[in-house]
């Protein structure tokens, strides 16, 4: 995503305590993550945190943890599995 800086990513969850406007630190949003398809599947729990974690990062949503994706995570694959 080019031409992004001080965008907003806005988030309206109180209950997980994640409401906010988060600003685009950055005029260009992109990364690349290369894996051989065993290693995606093997670990695409972790891989997919990572790539989740980049971004909210790009945004300054430093009050999200890692623990804090992780059950989100967890909560959302328990539902859909």
């Amino acid at each position: 995503m080019n031409g992004v800086k001080e965008r907003a990513l806005v988030a309206l969850d109180r209950r997980r305590l994640l409401s906010g406007s988060y600003l685009a630190g950055e005029d260009k949003l992109g990364e690349e993550w290369y894996y051989d398809s065993i290693e995606l599947v093997r670990n695409f729990v972790a891989h997919s945190r990572k790539v989740w974690k980049w971004f909210i990062d790009r945004f300054g949503w430093a009050d999200v943890t890692e623990n804090m994706l992780k059950d989100e995570q967890e909560e959302f694959l328990g539902k859909s599995l």
